[in-house]
């Protein structure tokens, strides 16, 4: 009885009462609350101490390095990003080796990468003509002979042209693998410390003597380890192979019957990218890797293709991108011929579709880009993607020229501000030597010439021109979503 009339007491209180009641209550609840990690911090920094953990920031705005592609780049959110591990597929003559011979040019273009590079050749087809080429035409007419890229060696096999881009042509698999892992475990960490990007050394007896007098005193006596200014977050190593089918295991080539070939050669994939993909963002390293596509024979249910090497291979990719040979976008056949800029022949290319199927790193998901790989020039001399078409995609995508292809309108934000060029004119103002852009740049009443290309690369290279591309996607969904609003508000008004 006494429990009931304490408990009619308690609904019975007037408004006053009840709020005297809550605010008591309030007091409580805001009073010192007891905290169980208060002292794990410090246990937290000696245990990173002891075991050699380093925290790390994330930070999506991190240098990146050129793919040499404009459209390429725009895909990856400005360009290659270290840690990752990119792998580009697709079928015969879909241009995977082109890419990565691109990829290679950028590294010897770019002034600011001091990294190291190389390239494990297991198709063993790479050719030192076509390359020269390629490097030849993606620098503006600057020669990068394939002798200078890697390395000219005397008879005792010591270097007197110092390799900027390793090249090896092994058969084994597990030879990449090994040699990933001794420079991942060779290369100091680099990270980005409020902003600035730090190379972090072990505390050893060489990194004394490397590091005197250049680390953080405060840093090493927290950490046990030397903390010294990096230029920047570019990669300190760049890994491209070409390709992982060609790579044989150990396994299978010790077995000369040739039995359990491709399981072995999956198991070699499952084991060894785990043993460097963990250390690859902390070092700061990014792999480049080409597989193939292939026919499933007699396939009635599921895919008619698949890729080679098992499945591990593709879960550990953070990025992954199909290559797919089409027809000429704005006409028939697979083969297109074009005038050349000298008048005195023609120019041959064919089209080229990169979809992005799997993207981790950045950039907008499923995105996709076409290119035209130049075939042929008037001298019959194949040079990779075609800048010319390159720079449009790039132009069109970021919303800086409208109109049809024979009729490209500039954006006020572009150096050709309201002028509009036909498909030959813009040719020229991208390609052409410097007598034809200065030409090309009087008759457009501009005072100083322009090489359009590389105005480009600049917005790029500044994060400008992904901001750009985000915009116009975003922009793109918009107005799909207006359509479809509108849309269903007239089938409500005719309903």
């Amino acid at each position: 009885m006494a429990k009931a009339v304490a408990k009619t007491k308690k609904l019975d209180l007037s408004p006053k009462a009840a709020a005297a009641e809550k605010k008591k209550l309030a007091a409580v609840k805001t009073g010192p609350v007891f905290d169980p990690y208060a002292n794990l911090e410090e246990e937290i920094d000696n245990m990173e101490k002891k075991v050699g953990l380093t925290s790390m920031s994330v930070n999506e705005k991190e240098d990146r390095l050129d793919t040499g592609m404009l459209c390429i780049n725009l895909m990856m959110a400005g360009g290659l990003v270290a840690g990752g591990w990119y792998t580009f597929y697709g079928e015969e003559q879909s241009c995977k080796t082109t890419l990565a011979t691109t990829v290679m040019g950028s590294i010897i273009r770019k002034q600011d990468f001091r990294g190291k590079a190389f390239f494990f050749d297991y198709e063993g087809s790479f050719s030192a003509e076509y390359a020269n080429q390629m490097w030849k035409y993606n620098g503006n007419g600057k020669s990068a002979q394939a002798e200078e890229v890697f390395g000219v060696q005397d008879k005792e096999g010591n270097y007197i042209v110092r390799p900027r881009i390793r090249y090896y042509a092994p058969a084994v698999g597990e030879d990449f693998f090994d040699g990933l892992a001794k420079v991942l475990k060779t290369l100091p960490s680099v990270l980005q410390i409020d902003g600035e990007y730090y190379y972090i050394y072990e505390n050893n007896k060489p990194n004394q003597k490397l590091c005197k007098g250049m680390y953080d005193a405060k840093y090493f006596k927290k950490y046990n380890k030397f903390k010294v200014p990096a230029p920047h977050g570019l990669p300190q190593a760049v890994f491209l192979v070409d390709s992982y089918p060609a790579m044989l295991s150990r396994r299978a080539d010790d077995n000369e019957e040739g039995k359990d070939g491709l399981a072995s050669q999956a198991r070699m994939f499952a084991d060894g990218i785990k043993r460097v993909k963990g250390r690859m963002k902390e070092k700061r390293v990014l792999v480049l890797g080409i597989n193939q596509l292939r026919e499933v024979p007699m396939a009635m249910y599921g895919p008619d293709k698949k890729e080679p090497c098992g499945t591990a291979l593709r879960f550990f990719a953070d990025a992954r991108f199909r290559m797919t040979p089409i027809s000429i976008p704005h006409g028939k056949g697979m083969m297109e011929e074009e005038q050349s800029l000298s008048g005195e022949g023609v120019d041959m290319y064919r089209y080229i579709k990169c979809h992005a199927f799997k993207n981790k790193l950045g950039g907008p998901q499923k995105a996709n880009m076409t290119m035209r790989l130049y075939v042929a020039n008037e001298n019959g001399e194949g040079l990779g993607f075609d800048r010319v078409w390159d720079c449009y995609t790039y132009l069109k995508e970021t919303g800086q020229v409208s109109g049809q292809r024979n009729k490209i309108k500039f954006a006020d934000s572009t150096p050709f501000k309201g002028k509009v060029l036909s498909w030959m004119e813009f040719k020229a103002m991208v390609d052409g030597n410097k007598e034809l852009i200065l030409k090309g740049c009087k008759k457009l009443g501009l005072d100083k010439p322009v090489r359009l290309y590389e105005w480009c690369r600049k917005q790029i290279e500044s994060g400008k021109g992904y901001d750009m591309y985000l915009d116009q996607i975003k922009n793109s969904h918009t107005k799909k979503a207006a359509k479809a609003a509108a849309t269903d508000d007239g089938e409500d008004d005719a309903e």
